[in-house]
Protein backbone atom coordinates (compact mmCIF):
# COMPACT_ATOMS: atom_id res chain seq x y z
CA UNK A 1 0.00 0.00 0.00
CA UNK A 2 3.16 2.18 0.88
CA UNK A 3 4.61 1.82 -2.20
CA UNK A 4 1.50 2.67 -4.45
CA UNK A 5 1.16 5.82 -2.37
CA UNK A 6 4.44 6.77 -3.40
CA UNK A 7 3.97 5.98 -6.60
CA UNK A 8 0.83 7.90 -7.22
CA UNK A 9 2.01 10.98 -5.60
CA UNK A 10 5.36 10.75 -8.30
CA UNK A 11 2.96 10.42 -11.08
CA UNK A 12 1.16 13.17 -9.78
CA UNK A 13 4.53 15.35 -9.71
CA UNK A 14 5.57 14.39 -13.11
CA UNK A 15 2.43 15.69 -14.32
CA UNK A 16 2.78 19.01 -13.25
CA UNK A 17 6.15 19.32 -14.58
CA UNK A 18 6.60 21.54 -17.08
CA UNK A 19 6.67 20.21 -21.01
CA UNK A 20 10.01 21.03 -21.42
CA UNK A 21 11.93 22.19 -24.91
CA UNK A 22 15.29 20.19 -25.05
CA UNK A 23 17.67 22.47 -26.95
CA UNK A 24 20.99 20.03 -27.66
CA UNK A 25 23.78 22.07 -28.65
CA UNK A 26 26.63 19.94 -29.90
CA UNK A 27 30.18 20.35 -31.71
CA UNK A 28 29.85 20.11 -35.51
CA UNK A 29 33.19 18.16 -35.43
CA UNK A 30 32.48 15.35 -32.71
CA UNK A 31 28.69 15.70 -32.44
CA UNK A 32 29.60 15.84 -28.53
CA UNK A 33 27.40 17.91 -26.13
CA UNK A 34 28.95 21.29 -26.11
CA UNK A 35 28.91 23.10 -22.43
CA UNK A 36 29.16 26.42 -21.66
CA UNK A 37 26.97 27.67 -24.62
CA UNK A 38 25.14 31.10 -23.98
CA UNK A 39 21.52 31.00 -25.45
CA UNK A 40 19.77 34.82 -25.17
CA UNK A 41 16.17 35.01 -26.02
CA UNK A 42 15.18 38.67 -27.70
CA UNK A 43 14.04 39.82 -24.18
CA UNK A 44 17.71 38.67 -22.56
CA UNK A 45 16.65 36.23 -20.89
CA UNK A 46 19.78 33.85 -20.84
CA UNK A 47 20.18 30.25 -20.52
CA UNK A 48 23.65 27.86 -20.50
CA UNK A 49 24.26 24.34 -21.86
CA UNK A 50 24.66 21.70 -19.14
CA UNK A 51 27.95 19.24 -19.16
CA UNK A 52 25.53 17.54 -21.89
CA UNK A 53 25.07 20.41 -23.99
CA UNK A 54 21.69 20.49 -22.92
CA UNK A 55 19.50 23.82 -22.25
CA UNK A 56 15.75 23.25 -20.80
CA UNK A 57 13.54 25.69 -22.08
CA UNK A 58 10.51 26.58 -20.33
CA UNK A 59 9.44 30.20 -20.66
CA UNK A 60 5.12 30.86 -19.93
CA UNK A 61 4.28 33.35 -23.21
CA UNK A 62 7.83 32.17 -25.67
CA UNK A 63 5.71 28.24 -25.29
CA UNK A 64 3.93 27.53 -28.93
CA UNK A 65 5.95 30.29 -30.35
CA UNK A 66 8.63 30.87 -32.26
CA UNK A 67 11.29 32.13 -30.65
CA UNK A 68 15.17 33.38 -31.79
CA UNK A 69 18.27 32.72 -29.71
CA UNK A 70 21.86 34.42 -29.86
CA UNK A 71 23.85 31.76 -29.57
CA UNK A 72 27.48 32.30 -28.27
CA UNK A 73 30.07 30.41 -26.51
CA UNK A 74 33.78 30.78 -25.28
CA UNK A 75 36.24 29.18 -28.69
CA UNK A 76 32.99 27.96 -30.39
CA UNK A 77 30.96 29.96 -33.19
CA UNK A 78 27.29 29.83 -35.02
CA UNK A 79 27.18 31.53 -38.62
CA UNK A 80 25.84 34.76 -39.03
CA UNK A 81 22.59 35.36 -40.77
CA UNK A 82 21.94 38.23 -43.27
CA UNK A 83 21.77 40.89 -40.54
CA UNK A 84 24.96 39.73 -38.74
CA UNK A 85 23.04 37.95 -35.70
CA UNK A 86 24.49 34.70 -34.61
CA UNK A 87 21.59 32.97 -33.80
CA UNK A 88 18.58 30.92 -34.69
CA UNK A 89 14.97 30.81 -34.52
CA UNK A 90 13.05 27.52 -32.84
CA UNK A 91 9.60 26.61 -33.35
CA UNK A 92 9.01 26.20 -29.19
CA UNK A 93 6.78 23.64 -28.31
CA UNK A 94 6.38 21.87 -24.99
CA UNK A 95 8.39 18.20 -24.98
CA UNK A 96 9.86 19.05 -28.16
CA UNK A 97 13.41 18.96 -29.14
CA UNK A 98 15.80 20.27 -31.23
CA UNK A 99 19.52 19.65 -31.97
CA UNK A 100 22.38 22.37 -32.92
CA UNK A 101 25.64 22.45 -34.18
CA UNK A 102 28.82 24.78 -33.75
CA UNK A 103 31.32 25.34 -35.25
CA UNK A 104 34.56 24.62 -32.67
CA UNK A 105 37.36 27.42 -33.08
CA UNK A 106 39.24 25.89 -29.78
CA UNK A 107 41.55 23.27 -31.05
CA UNK A 108 41.00 21.56 -27.25
CA UNK A 109 37.61 20.25 -27.23
CA UNK A 110 35.73 21.38 -23.71
CA UNK A 111 33.80 18.38 -22.36
CA UNK A 112 32.43 18.96 -18.58
CA UNK A 113 31.91 20.92 -15.56
CA UNK A 114 34.01 18.78 -12.81
CA UNK A 115 32.91 20.40 -9.47
CA UNK A 116 29.74 23.00 -8.39
CA UNK A 117 26.12 22.51 -8.45
CA UNK A 118 24.24 21.61 -11.39
CA UNK A 119 26.45 20.10 -13.74
CA UNK A 120 23.71 18.15 -15.35
CA UNK A 121 21.11 20.39 -14.31
CA UNK A 122 19.25 20.62 -17.56
CA UNK A 123 19.68 17.22 -18.60
CA UNK A 124 18.02 16.08 -14.60
CA UNK A 125 15.20 18.48 -16.23
CA UNK A 126 14.25 16.74 -19.47
CA UNK A 127 15.00 13.07 -18.19
CA UNK A 128 18.70 12.40 -19.89
CA UNK A 129 20.71 10.13 -18.18
CA UNK A 130 23.64 11.45 -16.70
CA UNK A 131 27.40 10.45 -15.82
CA UNK A 132 26.31 10.38 -12.39
CA UNK A 133 24.08 10.34 -9.86
CA UNK A 134 24.61 13.61 -8.13
CA UNK A 135 23.50 17.15 -9.22
CA UNK A 136 25.17 18.57 -5.98
CA UNK A 137 28.42 16.87 -4.34
CA UNK A 138 28.86 17.81 -0.52
CA UNK A 139 27.03 21.13 -0.87
CA UNK A 140 29.85 22.48 -3.27
CA UNK A 141 29.20 25.50 -5.25
CA UNK A 142 32.44 26.71 -6.51
CA UNK A 143 35.91 25.43 -6.09
CA UNK A 144 39.89 27.12 -6.77
CA UNK A 145 42.79 25.25 -8.71
CA UNK A 146 43.18 21.65 -8.70
CA UNK A 147 45.78 19.42 -7.82
CA UNK A 148 45.66 15.77 -8.36
CA UNK A 149 47.68 12.33 -7.45
CA UNK A 150 47.16 8.74 -7.90
CA UNK A 151 47.60 7.65 -4.54
CA UNK A 152 46.88 4.14 -3.09
CA UNK A 153 45.17 3.08 -6.49
CA UNK A 154 42.82 5.86 -6.17
CA UNK A 155 43.16 9.70 -7.46
CA UNK A 156 43.24 12.19 -4.56
CA UNK A 157 41.86 15.96 -5.87
CA UNK A 158 42.81 18.68 -3.96
CA UNK A 159 41.37 22.69 -4.48
CA UNK A 160 41.87 25.79 -2.53
CA UNK A 161 38.81 27.93 -1.46
CA UNK A 162 35.52 26.50 -1.78
CA UNK A 163 32.40 28.10 -1.73
CA UNK A 164 29.22 26.76 -0.47
CA UNK A 165 25.23 26.91 -0.05
CA UNK A 166 24.25 28.14 2.98
CA UNK A 167 26.37 31.58 3.32
CA UNK A 168 29.15 33.10 0.74
CA UNK A 169 32.04 32.19 2.91
CA UNK A 170 33.01 28.50 2.89
CA UNK A 171 36.48 26.77 3.32
CA UNK A 172 39.66 28.09 3.28
CA UNK A 173 41.80 25.46 4.26
CA UNK A 174 41.58 22.92 1.26
CA UNK A 175 39.04 20.70 0.25
CA UNK A 176 40.00 17.27 -0.84
CA UNK A 177 38.19 14.46 -2.90
CA UNK A 178 38.89 11.17 -3.81
CA UNK A 179 37.90 8.77 -7.25
CA UNK A 180 38.84 5.70 -9.21
CA UNK A 181 40.71 5.80 -12.21
CA UNK A 182 38.03 5.83 -15.16
CA UNK A 183 37.31 7.01 -18.03
CA UNK A 184 37.67 10.98 -18.43
CA UNK A 185 35.41 11.25 -20.91
CA UNK A 186 32.11 10.10 -19.06
CA UNK A 187 32.91 12.82 -15.97
CA UNK A 188 34.67 12.24 -12.68
CA UNK A 189 32.59 10.68 -9.97
CA UNK A 190 34.15 12.92 -6.73
CA UNK A 191 33.75 11.25 -3.56
CA UNK A 192 34.57 14.24 -0.77
CA UNK A 193 36.05 14.17 2.51
CA UNK A 194 33.24 15.53 4.42
CA UNK A 195 32.43 17.24 7.38
CA UNK A 196 28.47 16.83 8.27
CA UNK A 197 27.08 18.37 5.00
CA UNK A 198 30.10 20.03 3.64
CA UNK A 199 33.77 19.80 2.63
CA UNK A 200 36.13 18.75 5.48
CA UNK A 201 38.74 21.55 5.77
CA UNK A 202 41.90 19.07 5.23
CA UNK A 203 44.48 21.94 6.91
CA UNK A 204 43.26 22.46 10.38
CA UNK A 205 46.16 23.02 11.96
CA UNK A 206 46.55 26.36 10.45
CA UNK A 207 45.07 29.09 12.45
CA UNK A 208 45.76 32.80 11.38
CA UNK A 209 44.90 32.43 7.97
CA UNK A 210 43.74 30.56 4.53
CA UNK A 211 45.73 27.36 3.28
CA UNK A 212 46.58 26.51 -0.20
CA UNK A 213 48.68 23.70 -1.20
CA UNK A 214 50.42 22.95 -4.31
CA UNK A 215 52.96 19.81 -5.29
CA UNK A 216 50.95 16.68 -4.47
CA UNK A 217 53.38 13.94 -4.60
CA UNK A 218 53.68 10.37 -3.49
CA UNK A 219 56.79 9.03 -2.02
CA UNK A 220 57.64 6.24 0.15
CA UNK A 221 59.01 6.52 3.73
CA UNK A 222 61.60 4.28 5.21
CA UNK A 223 59.06 1.01 5.63
CA UNK A 224 58.18 1.62 1.98
CA UNK A 225 55.16 2.76 2.53
CA UNK A 226 53.25 4.90 0.21
CA UNK A 227 52.67 8.66 1.46
CA UNK A 228 51.12 12.13 0.16
CA UNK A 229 53.16 14.97 0.82
CA UNK A 230 52.26 18.07 -0.46
CA UNK A 231 53.58 21.97 -0.19
CA UNK A 232 51.59 24.46 1.72
CA UNK A 233 51.13 28.39 2.34
CA UNK A 234 49.47 30.00 5.16
CA UNK A 235 48.35 33.49 3.79
CA UNK A 236 47.23 36.24 5.03
CA UNK A 237 46.20 37.64 1.74
CA UNK A 238 47.06 37.09 -2.02
CA UNK A 239 50.79 38.40 -1.18
CA UNK A 240 51.53 37.76 2.34
CA UNK A 241 52.46 34.67 3.56
CA UNK A 242 52.86 33.78 6.78
CA UNK A 243 54.28 30.37 6.66
CA UNK A 244 55.15 27.45 4.39
CA UNK A 245 56.08 24.37 4.50
CA UNK A 246 55.07 20.21 3.88
CA UNK A 247 52.29 18.38 4.86
CA UNK A 248 51.54 14.43 5.46
CA UNK A 249 48.12 13.21 4.21
CA UNK A 250 46.95 11.41 7.27
CA UNK A 251 44.87 8.03 6.41
CA UNK A 252 43.51 7.77 9.43
CA UNK A 253 41.59 10.80 10.43
CA UNK A 254 41.88 12.22 6.64
CA UNK A 255 43.36 15.57 7.36
CA UNK A 256 47.24 16.70 6.48
CA UNK A 257 49.10 17.45 9.40
CA UNK A 258 52.51 19.48 9.44
CA UNK A 259 55.72 17.49 8.39
CA UNK A 260 58.08 20.62 8.17
CA UNK A 261 58.29 24.35 8.31
CA UNK A 262 60.49 26.26 6.09
CA UNK A 263 61.91 29.70 6.12
CA UNK A 264 60.29 31.97 3.47
CA UNK A 265 63.73 32.56 1.89
CA UNK A 266 64.14 28.70 1.24
CA UNK A 267 63.85 26.84 -2.19
CA UNK A 268 60.46 25.16 -1.47
CA UNK A 269 58.21 22.79 -4.00
CA UNK A 270 55.77 24.95 -5.94
CA UNK A 271 52.97 24.29 -8.63
CA UNK A 272 52.55 21.05 -10.59
CA UNK A 273 55.75 17.97 -10.13
CA UNK A 274 56.75 15.87 -12.74
CA UNK A 275 59.39 12.79 -12.01
CA UNK A 276 62.64 12.51 -14.12
CA UNK A 277 66.06 10.58 -14.03
CA UNK A 278 69.65 12.41 -14.15
CA UNK A 279 72.01 10.17 -13.76
CA UNK A 280 70.23 7.06 -13.53
CA UNK A 281 68.66 9.08 -10.19
CA UNK A 282 65.09 9.91 -9.77
CA UNK A 283 63.93 13.93 -9.79
CA UNK A 284 61.20 15.87 -8.69
CA UNK A 285 61.05 19.26 -10.78
CA UNK A 286 58.56 21.68 -9.81
CA UNK A 287 57.41 23.93 -12.93
CA UNK A 288 56.95 27.05 -10.38
CA UNK A 289 53.81 29.02 -11.83
CA UNK A 290 54.34 32.57 -11.38
CA UNK A 291 56.15 34.50 -13.02
CA UNK A 292 56.35 30.98 -15.33
CA UNK A 293 55.42 27.53 -15.17
CA UNK A 294 58.89 26.53 -16.15
CA UNK A 295 60.99 23.82 -14.39
CA UNK A 296 63.86 25.69 -12.75
CA UNK A 297 63.47 23.66 -9.19
CA UNK A 298 64.30 20.05 -8.51
CA UNK A 299 65.10 18.04 -5.56
CA UNK A 300 65.75 14.06 -5.22
CA UNK A 301 62.43 12.37 -5.07
CA UNK A 302 62.73 11.09 -1.53
CA UNK A 303 60.71 12.02 1.45
CA UNK A 304 64.40 12.75 3.74
CA UNK A 305 65.29 15.05 0.46
CA UNK A 306 62.16 16.86 -0.24
CA UNK A 307 62.30 18.17 3.52
CA UNK A 308 65.64 20.04 3.25
CA UNK A 309 66.05 22.75 1.37
CA UNK A 310 69.61 22.68 0.77
CA UNK A 311 69.50 19.44 -0.97
CA UNK A 312 66.96 21.67 -3.24
CA UNK A 313 68.05 22.89 -6.54
CA UNK A 314 67.74 25.86 -9.11
CA UNK A 315 68.79 26.44 -12.55
CA UNK A 316 70.87 29.60 -12.71
CA UNK A 317 73.15 31.47 -15.41
CA UNK A 318 76.80 31.56 -15.44
CA UNK A 319 79.45 32.54 -18.05
CA UNK A 320 78.87 28.83 -19.41
CA UNK A 321 75.09 28.81 -19.49
CA UNK A 322 72.64 27.45 -17.03
CA UNK A 323 73.99 25.06 -14.16
CA UNK A 324 71.89 23.59 -11.33
CA UNK A 325 72.76 24.67 -8.38
CA UNK A 326 72.42 24.08 -4.39
CA UNK A 327 71.74 26.59 -2.49
CA UNK A 328 69.34 27.05 0.13
CA UNK A 329 68.02 30.42 -0.81
CA UNK A 330 65.88 31.26 -3.33
CA UNK A 331 67.76 32.69 -6.14
CA UNK A 332 65.99 32.10 -9.72
CA UNK A 333 67.37 32.18 -12.91
CA UNK A 334 65.49 35.40 -15.18
CA UNK A 335 62.90 33.36 -16.86
CA UNK A 336 63.80 35.83 -19.92
CA UNK A 337 66.76 34.56 -19.64
CA UNK A 338 66.16 31.04 -21.22
CA UNK A 339 62.33 31.39 -22.18
CA UNK A 340 61.54 32.52 -25.60
CA UNK A 341 57.67 31.01 -26.44
CA UNK A 342 55.99 32.48 -29.12
CA UNK A 343 52.85 32.11 -31.34
CA UNK A 344 54.07 29.97 -34.54
CA UNK A 345 51.56 31.83 -36.49
CA UNK A 346 52.57 35.52 -35.32
CA UNK A 347 55.57 37.77 -34.03
CA UNK A 348 54.21 37.84 -30.72
CA UNK A 349 56.09 36.74 -27.90
CA UNK A 350 54.33 35.04 -25.20
CA UNK A 351 54.77 36.06 -21.68
CA UNK A 352 53.03 32.73 -19.70
CA UNK A 353 51.48 32.42 -15.90
CA UNK A 354 50.77 29.14 -15.19
CA UNK A 355 50.14 25.83 -16.19
CA UNK A 356 52.06 22.18 -16.21
CA UNK A 357 55.12 20.14 -18.10
CA UNK A 358 54.82 16.57 -18.17
CA UNK A 359 56.94 13.77 -20.66
CA UNK A 360 54.49 12.42 -23.27
CA UNK A 361 55.30 9.32 -24.65
CA UNK A 362 53.26 10.02 -27.86
CA UNK A 363 55.09 12.81 -28.99
CA UNK A 364 58.46 11.90 -27.33
CA UNK A 365 58.75 15.12 -25.97
CA UNK A 366 58.18 17.40 -23.20
CA UNK A 367 54.80 19.08 -23.24
CA UNK A 368 53.27 22.54 -21.45
CA UNK A 369 49.32 23.67 -21.17
CA UNK A 370 50.54 26.64 -20.28
CA UNK A 371 48.35 30.05 -19.36
CA UNK A 372 49.27 33.29 -20.99
CA UNK A 373 49.25 36.91 -19.02
CA UNK A 374 48.08 39.47 -21.07
CA UNK A 375 46.20 37.67 -23.81
CA UNK A 376 44.48 39.65 -26.69
CA UNK A 377 40.95 38.42 -25.82
CA UNK A 378 41.61 37.78 -22.45
CA UNK A 379 43.89 38.79 -19.64
CA UNK A 380 44.38 35.48 -18.39
CA UNK A 381 42.37 33.13 -20.40
CA UNK A 382 44.48 31.82 -23.06
CA UNK A 383 45.36 28.71 -23.30
CA UNK A 384 48.55 27.34 -25.77
CA UNK A 385 50.40 23.99 -26.22
CA UNK A 386 54.07 23.70 -26.57
CA UNK A 387 56.63 21.27 -27.10
CA UNK A 388 60.60 21.27 -26.08
CA UNK A 389 63.01 18.04 -26.09
CA UNK A 390 64.05 18.95 -22.66
CA UNK A 391 61.72 20.26 -19.92
CA UNK A 392 64.09 23.27 -19.60
CA UNK A 393 63.88 23.62 -23.19
CA UNK A 394 64.53 24.68 -25.76
CA UNK A 395 60.44 26.45 -25.90
CA UNK A 396 60.09 28.22 -28.46
CA UNK A 397 56.74 27.73 -30.76
CA UNK A 398 53.37 27.22 -29.47
CA UNK A 399 49.67 26.86 -30.57
CA UNK A 400 46.63 28.74 -29.09
CA UNK A 401 44.43 25.59 -27.85
CA UNK A 402 42.05 27.13 -26.16
CA UNK A 403 40.53 31.30 -26.27
CA UNK A 404 37.90 32.91 -23.81
CA UNK A 405 36.54 36.41 -24.49
CA UNK A 406 36.95 38.48 -21.50
CA UNK A 407 37.19 35.69 -19.15
CA UNK A 408 39.23 33.95 -16.90
CA UNK A 409 40.54 30.35 -17.32
CA UNK A 410 43.44 30.10 -14.91
CA UNK A 411 45.78 27.89 -13.19
CA UNK A 412 45.43 24.99 -16.26
CA UNK A 413 47.14 21.45 -15.53
CA UNK A 414 47.36 18.49 -17.68
CA UNK A 415 46.50 15.08 -16.00
CA UNK A 416 48.90 12.46 -17.59
CA UNK A 417 47.16 9.68 -15.92
CA UNK A 418 44.03 10.46 -18.19
CA UNK A 419 46.13 9.87 -21.85
CA UNK A 420 44.60 8.09 -24.39
CA UNK A 421 46.64 5.90 -26.90
CA UNK A 422 49.91 6.66 -25.55
CA UNK A 423 49.37 10.18 -24.93
CA UNK A 424 47.99 10.89 -28.42
CA UNK A 425 44.98 12.19 -26.93
CA UNK A 426 45.63 14.34 -23.28
CA UNK A 427 43.06 16.00 -20.69
CA UNK A 428 43.81 19.06 -18.72
CA UNK A 429 41.38 21.36 -16.88
CA UNK A 430 41.58 24.94 -15.24
CA UNK A 431 39.49 27.12 -13.20
CA UNK A 432 37.09 29.27 -15.10
CA UNK A 433 35.99 32.36 -12.73
CA UNK A 434 35.35 35.95 -14.00
CA UNK A 435 38.28 37.68 -11.70
CA UNK A 436 41.50 39.20 -12.82
CA UNK A 437 39.12 40.45 -16.32
CA UNK A 438 40.56 43.56 -18.49
CA UNK A 439 36.81 44.80 -18.05
CA UNK A 440 34.24 43.67 -15.48
CA UNK A 441 31.86 40.81 -16.48
CA UNK A 442 28.96 39.41 -14.61
CA UNK A 443 29.73 35.85 -13.74
CA UNK A 444 28.41 32.18 -15.90
CA UNK A 445 26.04 31.02 -13.17
CA UNK A 446 27.03 28.07 -12.12
CA UNK A 447 30.17 28.01 -14.22
CA UNK A 448 31.54 30.49 -12.46
CA UNK A 449 34.51 29.49 -9.56
CA UNK A 450 34.69 25.83 -10.98
CA UNK A 451 36.56 23.20 -12.79
CA UNK A 452 36.57 22.39 -16.62
CA UNK A 453 37.77 19.94 -18.11
CA UNK A 454 39.25 19.64 -22.02
CA UNK A 455 40.30 17.12 -24.06
CA UNK A 456 43.20 17.55 -27.12
CA UNK A 457 44.15 15.22 -29.70
CA UNK A 458 48.06 15.65 -30.29
CA UNK A 459 47.48 14.25 -34.14
CA UNK A 460 45.29 17.18 -35.12
CA UNK A 461 47.83 19.28 -37.18
CA UNK A 462 46.91 22.29 -35.39
CA UNK A 463 49.25 21.16 -32.88
CA UNK A 464 52.14 20.24 -35.33
CA UNK A 465 54.70 22.09 -33.71
CA UNK A 466 58.39 23.14 -35.01
CA UNK A 467 61.10 21.03 -33.71
CA UNK A 468 64.47 21.65 -33.05
CA UNK A 469 67.12 19.89 -36.03
CA UNK A 470 70.17 19.62 -34.82
CA UNK A 471 73.28 20.10 -37.06
CA UNK A 472 76.18 17.18 -36.42
CA UNK A 473 78.82 17.92 -38.97
CA UNK A 474 77.03 17.94 -42.54
CA UNK A 475 73.84 15.97 -41.41
CA UNK A 476 70.50 17.45 -39.49
CA UNK A 477 68.54 15.01 -37.87
CA UNK A 478 65.97 15.40 -34.62
CA UNK A 479 66.80 14.73 -31.16
CA UNK A 480 65.35 10.99 -31.83
CA UNK A 481 67.84 9.99 -34.36
CA UNK A 482 70.92 12.40 -33.66
CA UNK A 483 74.16 10.85 -32.47
CA UNK A 484 75.48 14.36 -30.57
CA UNK A 485 73.64 17.74 -29.84
CA UNK A 486 76.04 20.15 -31.02
CA UNK A 487 74.07 22.94 -32.25
CA UNK A 488 70.52 23.53 -33.31
CA UNK A 489 70.63 24.48 -36.82
CA UNK A 490 67.16 25.32 -36.47
CA UNK A 491 63.27 24.36 -36.74
CA UNK A 492 61.21 22.04 -38.88
CA UNK A 493 58.39 20.05 -38.41
CA UNK A 494 59.57 15.83 -38.47
CA UNK A 495 58.77 13.46 -40.38
CA UNK A 496 55.53 12.22 -38.84
CA UNK A 497 54.09 15.31 -38.95
CA UNK A 498 52.89 15.79 -42.51
CA UNK A 499 50.35 18.86 -43.05
CA UNK A 500 49.28 20.45 -45.59
CA UNK A 501 50.98 24.22 -44.84
CA UNK A 502 54.35 22.18 -45.19
CA UNK A 503 56.50 21.05 -47.85
CA UNK A 504 58.37 17.72 -47.60
CA UNK A 505 62.41 17.74 -47.53
CA UNK A 506 64.07 14.42 -49.14
CA UNK A 507 67.87 13.21 -48.74
CA UNK A 508 68.83 12.57 -52.11
CA UNK A 509 72.65 11.02 -51.33
CA UNK A 510 74.15 14.48 -50.07
CA UNK A 511 71.53 16.55 -51.66
CA UNK A 512 68.45 17.56 -49.68
CA UNK A 513 65.15 18.01 -52.43
CA UNK A 514 61.77 18.57 -52.75
CA UNK A 515 61.58 15.81 -55.42
CA UNK A 516 59.26 12.85 -53.87
CA UNK A 517 61.51 10.01 -53.14
CA UNK A 518 60.59 6.76 -51.59
CA UNK A 519 60.76 6.55 -48.43
CA UNK A 520 59.64 9.22 -45.36
CA UNK A 521 61.08 12.72 -45.77
CA UNK A 522 64.35 14.05 -43.84
CA UNK A 523 61.34 16.96 -42.41
CA UNK A 524 58.75 19.44 -43.38
CA UNK A 525 59.70 22.89 -44.26
CA UNK A 526 57.28 26.26 -44.40
CA UNK A 527 55.14 25.84 -47.30
CA UNK A 528 55.64 29.88 -47.69
CA UNK A 529 57.14 32.85 -46.22
CA UNK A 530 55.27 32.33 -43.00
CA UNK A 531 56.42 34.56 -39.90
CA UNK A 532 59.96 33.18 -37.96
CA UNK A 533 61.06 31.47 -40.69
CA UNK A 534 64.36 31.88 -42.90
CA UNK A 535 65.49 30.55 -45.89
CA UNK A 536 67.98 27.31 -46.06
CA UNK A 537 70.19 27.29 -48.72
CA UNK A 538 72.32 24.54 -50.37
CA UNK A 539 76.17 25.82 -50.48
CA UNK A 540 79.15 24.03 -52.71
CA UNK A 541 82.65 23.79 -51.06
CA UNK A 542 84.80 26.09 -54.47
CA UNK A 543 87.66 23.07 -53.80
CA UNK A 544 86.24 20.10 -52.67
CA UNK A 545 83.05 20.43 -55.03
CA UNK A 546 80.85 19.36 -51.63
CA UNK A 547 77.95 20.56 -50.81
CA UNK A 548 76.48 22.41 -47.37
CA UNK A 549 73.25 23.09 -46.01
CA UNK A 550 72.67 26.42 -43.92
CA UNK A 551 70.69 28.85 -42.22
CA UNK A 552 73.81 31.33 -42.15
CA UNK A 553 75.44 33.17 -44.79
CA UNK A 554 78.94 31.07 -45.99
CA UNK A 555 81.93 32.78 -46.47
CA UNK A 556 81.77 33.37 -50.69
CA UNK A 557 85.65 32.64 -51.20
CA UNK A 558 85.30 29.54 -49.96
CA UNK A 559 81.72 28.42 -50.77
CA UNK A 560 79.31 29.45 -53.46
CA UNK A 561 75.53 29.31 -52.89
CA UNK A 562 73.62 27.23 -55.72
CA UNK A 563 70.48 27.45 -54.35
CA UNK A 564 67.31 28.12 -51.86
CA UNK A 565 66.05 24.55 -50.90
CA UNK A 566 63.61 25.16 -48.44
CA UNK A 567 62.35 27.89 -45.74
CA UNK A 568 62.54 26.74 -42.09
CA UNK A 569 61.62 28.14 -38.81
CA UNK A 570 64.32 30.01 -37.07
CA UNK A 571 66.39 29.49 -34.11
CA UNK A 572 66.31 32.04 -30.96
CA UNK A 573 70.08 32.17 -30.74
CA UNK A 574 69.17 31.83 -26.15
CA UNK A 575 67.85 28.83 -26.58
CA UNK A 576 68.84 26.29 -23.78
CA UNK A 577 67.98 22.36 -23.16
CA UNK A 578 69.74 20.56 -20.36
CA UNK A 579 70.48 16.41 -21.86
CA UNK A 580 71.09 15.17 -19.13
CA UNK A 581 67.28 15.03 -17.45
CA UNK A 582 65.80 11.94 -19.12
CA UNK A 583 61.91 10.79 -19.02
CA UNK A 584 60.82 8.76 -16.46
CA UNK A 585 58.74 5.93 -18.76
Amino acid sequence: MKNIIVISLLSVFLQALPGYFTIEIVDKDTHRGIPLVELRTVNDVVYHSDSNGIVAFYEPGLMNNNVFFHIKSHGYEYPKDGFGYRGIRLDITPGGKKRIAMKRINVAERLYRVTGQGIYRDSVLVGKSLPSSSVINSNVMGQDTVMMAKYRDKLYWFWGDTNRVSYPLGNFKVSGATSIVSDPDHGIDLHYFRENDFCKALCPFAKRGVVWIESVVVLEDDTNRERLIAQYEELKDLTTVLQRGLVMFDDETQVFKPLSVFDLQDLYPRGHPFRAMVNNEEYLFFAHPHPQPFPNVRVKATLKDIQQPDNYEVLVKNERGFIWKKGKKCLEAKSDDWIFLRDMHSEKQLHMHAGSIFWNPYRKRWILIGQEAGGSSSFLGEIWYAEADTPIGPWVYARKIVTHTNYTFYNPTQHPIFDKENGKIIYFEGTYTNTFTKVPVTATPRYNYNQIMYRLHLDDERVYLPCPVYENGSEFSFKEKASQYDTIAFFALPADREKSSAVAIYQDGSRLTTNKMSGEPLFYAAKNNAIHTTALCEYQNRKSAKYHYSVKELPSEEWKKVRTVCRVWKNPTRSTYDYSIKPQE
